[in-house]
C-alpha cells in the first residue's frame, strides 16, 4: 500500500498532502519515491501507524527539496534514505534534508478525516504561490500557513498535559505527590487550568 507513489517524475512539486496510513505492516508507505529529477516535496503530512514507513526514498536521485513536512511512524523505521533510519534525526542526518521538518503525531479527526487541529503543525509550513488554498477551499496564510493538506485555526484556550512527572513506573502502593507538566496548545495565555485525574477508574480532587 502506498499514499503517494512517486515514480520517475521530472519537474514535480508534492505540496501540501495530508496521508494516513493505518493498517498493514512493514511494507506500507505513507510516501515513497524513485528515480525522477527535481521533485520538490514540501508541506506535507506522511503519517503511518500501521507499522511501516512514513517516507521511503528507493532512489534519492529526483528529489531536489524536502522540508517543511510532518514525518510521522510508529512502526521499527520512520523512513528509508540509503537504508533503513529508525528516527526522526536519523532521517534528517541521513539524507540532509527536512531541517525544518516536525515530527509527531498529526492526531487526525479520524481515519478517514484528515482534519486536525495541532499546535504543532500549525504555522510551520512554506508558505508557497502553488497552493493558495486548502482542501476545502479556506485561504492558506500567505505569510505562516499550515502543514498538511488542512489550514486549521487554533482555539483560543486549549491545554492538556505534556507529560507526567511523578509518579515514576513502576508505581508503588501508598500516599504519594502526583505531578504534571501542562502545555498550552492555544492562542491565549492562561491564567490557571483544572485537571480531571483518576486512578484505578476513581475519580480524584482536583
Amino acid at each position: 500500500v502506498y499514499g503517494i507513489y512517486n515514480s520517475t517524475c521530472t519537474n514535480l512539486n508534492i505540496y501540501n498532502n495530508s496521508v494516513n496510513i493505518t493498517a498493514g505492516g512493514a511494507t506500507y508507505y505513507a510516501f515513497y519515491i524513485t528515480g525522477g529529477t527535481n521533485v520538490n516535496i514540501v508541506n506535507n503530512i506522511f503519517s503511518n501507524t500501521g507499522g511501516g514507513y512514513a517516507y521511503y526514498a528507493s532512489s534519492t536521485t529526483g528529489v531536489n527539496m524536502s522540508n517543511y513536512n510532518n514525518l510521522y511512524a510508529s512502526g521499527t523505521n520512520l523512513g528509508y534514505w540509503g537504508g533503513n533510519q529508525a528516527t526522526f534525526n536519523a532521517f534528517k542526518t541521513a539524507s540532509g534534508k527536512e531541517q525544518s521538518s516536525v515530527n509527531v503525531n498529526p492526531g487526525f479527526f479520524g481515519i478517514n478525516d484528515l482534519h486536525l487541529v495541532n499546535f504543532y503543525l500549525d504555522k510551520k509550513a512554506m508558505p508557497t504561490p502553488f497552493v493558495i488554498d486548502d482542501i476545502d477551499g479556506n485561504l492558506r496564510d500567505t505569510l505562516l500557513p499550515d502543514i498538511g493538506a488542512d489550514e486549521f485555526v487554533l482555539p483560543d484556550n486549549d491545554a492538556g498535559v505534556l507529560s507526567v512527572i511523578t509518579p515514576v513506573s513502576p508505581v508503588t502502593a501508598g500516599s504519594q505527590s502526583v505531578k504534571v507538566a501542562i502545555r498550552n496548545y492555544g492562542q491565549l495565555n492562561l491564567g490557571s487550568v483544572l485537571i480531571n485525574w483518576s486512578v484505578n477508574g476513581i475519580s480524584q480532587p482536583s
